[in-house]
């Protein structure tokens, strides 16, 4: 998509939005990628690992097959307008691990607290046998569109972005379907706009929504009801900047 393309130090807000950070803990990932253009048209093509480095995860990849990430759009860019957009897709194996058997133990439990063992308060735990780690498939789509105008107060900017996924999250609501008994639809859509206050400043406003499971069900009075678990986060942001130099951003997140 649009966001996740984008360097640190050309975005103007601080954060991600919900669902890229939940797809990509990391913003690299290790592979060989094959890109450029012809004309106004753009294409873009990697083989890769399928685990984004994350300062904070786990970064071993315990599966050899390989992320295909491919996006295929357009850019025209021009001194008082400005299109761009593309079509993204993500094509991936996830890894769920297994676990290693297990002992019967016996545990108890002094419940009335006298120091003494009651049969009632022993209990007994079975031994588990191994399971198999196992792999299963993620995949994403996604499309983004990016328009510019510029006006006698500097650039103005609406970009658009949506995606809809399955078991790709990764870092907010981790996709298992080996766990769940089924697979996790997830999905995605931004809204972020940009305005240029001359060259020395801007401000700029940005809603995301994310939906983690399209498929959750929250229980209630002994019922399993479906339930809307979407995150929508609305981010206005300030900033003023030196072009190519610095820029002190203030951004504030209602969730």
């Amino acid at each position: 998509g649009y966001e996740l393309r984008q360097s640190n130090r050309d975005r103007y807000f601080m954060e991600r939005t919900t669902a890229s950070r939940a797809f990509f803990v990391g913003e690299y990932d290790l592979g060989a990628e094959l890109s450029g253009g012809l004309g106004p048209l753009r294409y873009a093509v990697a083989v890769q690992n399928g685990t984004p480095l994350s300062d904070t995860g786990d970064n071993t990849d315990y599966t050899s097959e390989k992320t295909v990430v491919g996006r295929l759009g357009a850019d025209s860019a021009g001194s008082t307008f400005q299109v761009g957009g593309g079509a993204s897709l993500l094509d991936g194996t996830g890894f769920h691990a297994g676990t290693a058997a297990t002992k019967t133990t016996l545990s108890w439990s002094d419940n009335n607290q006298d120091g003494l063992v009651s049969l009632a308060e022993l209990e007994g735990n079975p031994g588990q046998a191994a399971t198999e780690s196992s792999t299963y498939t993620r995949w994403a789509v996604g499309a983004d569109l990016e328009l510019g105008l510029h006006t006698p107060a500097g650039w103005t900017r609406v970009v658009g972005e949506g995606v809809f996924a399955t078991n790709l999250d990764r870092g907010f609501y981790v996709a298992d379907p080996v766990s769940t008994g089924y697979d996790i639809r997830e999905f995605a859509w931004s809204v972020a706009a940009v305005q240029d206050v001359t060259k020395w400043g801007y401000v700029a406003f940005r809603a995301d929504s994310y939906d983690p499971n399209s498929d959750f069900y929250d229980e209630r009075l002994g019922q399993f009801i479906p339930t809307d678990a979407t995150v929508l986060t609305l981010s206005p942001a300030v900033g003023v900047q030196v072009p190519g130099l610095a820029r002190l951003s203030v951004q504030y997140d209602y969730v």
